[in-house]
C-alpha cells in the first residue's frame, strides 16, 4: 500500500514539471519565460530591451521599431534614399528625413543660402536672400553706372541691373563718372561738385583789381561763372584805376557806312540779335515809325534780296524806332502809350511789360527828328538798356539798364546831357552812351559820351557820316561790332573802332 502511494506520488510530479506557468498558452519548455504571458515564441518583438518572442535576440525586427534615414552627408538631416526601422539609432542614420541634398553637408533645412545655384535651405527655391549675394543698382538711363541709391542684393543680376552704383542721375544718361563737367549748374561727372573749373565749356575771365568791369589780359582764369576780383572783359588801361575805361571798349572811330540794302520809308528800323538765340544771321525789319508788322530775314542776303523768311502782325502796335532784337526777345514802345513791351518772337506772345509813368510819349521826349522816339532801346556787351527823358531830369537824356524777363529797371542813371529833343541818335558801348549832335546833315558829330562806371560825361570827338540825311535809327550790335541804322531808307552798318 504504502509502495503504491510513492510511486503515484512520483508519477504526479514528473506529470507536472513541464507546465503554463503563466497562462500564454506555452509550455514552460517552450517558453524562454513562463512567468511573463507577454513573452513566448509567438508574441510580437518590440522595443523594449526584452527577446518578446524568445527567438534569442533582443529588439530585433521590432513592430514598433522607428524608421531612420540614411545621412551621407553627416548634417544630422537624412533623405529616404536609404531607410532602416530599428529601435536603437543605426550609425549614418537619423530620424530627419527632410534633408534636400544628402551629398552635401551644407544643404538642409534652416542652413544659410548662398549663391552656388543650389537650393541650400531645402524650401525650393534656390538662391533667394543669401548673404553673400552682390549688391547690384539699376541703370535706368543705360549709361553704364547703377543709381547708388537704390541698391539690389541678389546673387543673379536681372532687368537693368548693374555692378557699378557709382550714378548720382539716373534719368540722364549724359550724367555719369566718366562724363564730361559742363557749365549747367549740374554735377555731370558725379564727382559731388557743379561747375568747377575744369568743365569743358569755362569762360576766359580777367583779373580786375580796381573793380571796373575790365580786366588785364596777363592774369587770367577759367571758371563757368565770373569770379570775385575778375572781369568778363579784358583791356583796362589802367587796373588800379577804376575811372580808366577798358582801352578795347573805348570808342576810337567809326568806319565809313555800307548800304545793305535801300528799301521801305524814310523813316524804319532793322537789327540782328548779338546772342542769336533764334539761329545766326537773322534779320528783322520794322518799316515807318509805328505799326504793327515785324518782318523777319534768314540772312543779310535775303535781307538784300527781299526774300522774307516771316512777317509777323504784333499784339500790340509799336512806336518810334527804338526797338532792338535781344536773346530772341524783341523790345519795343507800345504804340500811344510809356509802355514798354517784350515779345517772345518764337512764341508769338508777350512776356512782360514795363510802364516808365514818370516819362512821356509821342513826341513829349523824342529826338530831334521826332517820330515819337521817346523810347530808345540799347544793346552792348553787358546787356539791354532804355533811353528816354523825363521832366525831372530836365528832358535831358535819362539811361537805365534793364532786367529781362521780366523787364525791370536796374539802375538809372540822370545824364547832364542837352534836352534829348536836341539829340539825333544814340547808342551804348560797354556801359557808355554816345550821343550825335544831328540827323540830318551828311556829318554827325558825336560830341557827348556818358560813362555810367565813373557817372562822368565827355566830349568823344567822333564824327558819323550820314548819307542819306535823314538818320532816324542808330544802335550797336556787340555781337559783331557794328552800328545799324536806317537813313532815307538805306539799311546801313558802320564798323566801330577801339
Amino acid at each position: 500500500m504504502t509502495a503504491t502511494l510513492i510511486l503515484l506520488a512520483l508519477t504526479a510530479c514528473f506529470v507536472n514539471s513541464d507546465i503554463d506557468g503563466d497562462g500564454d498558452g506555452v509550455l514552460a519548455s517552450e517558453d524562454c519565460d513562463d512567468t511573463d504571458a507577454e513573452i513566448n515564441p509567438s508574441a510580437e518583438e518590440v522595443c523594449d530591451g526584452v527577446d518578446n518572442n524568445c527567438d534569442g535576440e533582443v529588439d530585433v525586427d521590432a513592430v514598433d521599431a522607428p524608421t531612420w534615414y540614411v545621412d551621407s552627408d553627416g548634417d544630422s538631416f537624412g533623405s529616404e534614399a536609404a531607410t532602416e526601422a530599428a529601435c536603437e539609432q543605426p550609425a549614418g542614420y537619423v530620424s530627419d528625413n527632410t534633408d534636400c541634398l544628402d551629398e552635401d553637408a551644407l544643404s538642409f533645412p534652416g542652413a544659410i543660402e548662398s549663391c552656388d545655384l543650389v537650393d541650400n535651405d531645402c524650401d525650393d527655391s534656390v538662391d533667394e536672400e543669401a548673404p553673400d549675394a552682390p549688391i547690384w543698382y539699376p541703370d535706368t538711363d543705360g549709361d553704364g553706372y547703377g543709381d547708388t541709391s537704390l541698391p539690389v542684393q541678389a546673387c543673379q543680376a536681372s532687368g537693368t541691373l548693374i555692378s557699378d552704383g557709382l550714378d548720382c542721375d539716373d534719368t540722364s544718361a549724359d550724367i555719369s563718372p566718366d562724363a564730361l563737367e559742363y557749365c549747367d549748374l549740374v554735377d555731370n561727372n558725379c564727382d559731388g561738385f557743379v561747375d568747377e573749373d575744369t568743365a569743358e565749356d569755362t569762360t576766359t575771365y580777367y583779373q580786375d583789381a580796381d573793380g571796373d568791369g575790365y580786366g588785364v589780359e596777363d592774369v587770367v582764369t577759367q571758371a563757368c561763372s565770373v569770379p570775385s576780383g575778375y572781369a568778363e572783359v579784358a583791356g583796362d588801361c589802367d587796373d588800379t584805376d577804376a575811372s580808366a575805361k577798358s582801352c578795347v571798349c573805348t570808342v576810337s572811330s567809326i568806319d565809313a557806312p555800307v548800304n545793305n540794302v535801300s528799301r521801305g520809308s524814310t523813316y524804319g528800323q532793322w537789327m540782328t540779335d548779338s546772342m542769336e538765340t533764334l539761329g545766326a544771321g537773322l534779320v528783322w525789319e520794322m518799316d515807318f515809325y509805328t505799326g504793327d508788322t515785324l518782318v523777319e530775314y534768314a540772312s543779310m542776303a535775303d535781307l538784300a534780296s527781299g526774300t522774307v523768311l516771316s512777317s509777323t502782325v504784333l499784339p500790340e502796335d509799336f512806336d518810334g524806332t527804338g526797338a532792338v532784337v535781344y536773346d530772341g526777345y524783341l523790345y519795343y514802345n507800345q504804340a500811344n502809350s510809356y509802355t514798354l513791351v517784350e515779345y517772345d518772337i518764337a512764341a508769338g506772345e508777350i512776356t512782360s511789360t514795363l510802364d516808365l509813368s514818370d516819362s512821356g510819349f509821342r513826341n513829349s521826349f523824342a529826338y530831334q527828328w521826332g517820330g515819337w522816339s521817346d523810347f530808345d532801346f540799347a544793346v552792348d556787351e553787358n546787356g539791354i538798356w532804355i533811353t528816354y527823358g523825363t521832366s525831372a531830369n530836365s528832358g535831358s537824356i535819362v539811361l537805365s539798364s534793364l532786367d529781362v524777363k521780366p523787364l525791370a529797371l536796374v539802375e538809372t542813371w540822370n545824364t547832364d546831357s542837352v534836352a534829348k529833343s536836341s539829340v539825333g541818335n544814340s547808342f551804348v558801348v560797354c556801359g557808355v552812351l554816345y550821343a550825335t549832335d544831328n540827323f540830318y546833315n551828311g556829318t554827325a558829330n558825336i560830341n557827348f559820351a556818358y560813362d555810367t562806371v565813373s557817372s562822368t560825361s565827355s566830349d568823344p570827338g567822333l564824327t558819323l557820316t550820314q548819307p542819306g540825311g535823314y538818320a532816324a535809327m542808330l544802335d550797336y550790335n556787340p555781337g559783331d561790332g557794328q552800328l545799324y541804322a536806317w537813313d532815307s531808307s538805306q539799311h546801313l552798318t558802320y564798323g566801330v573802332n577801339y
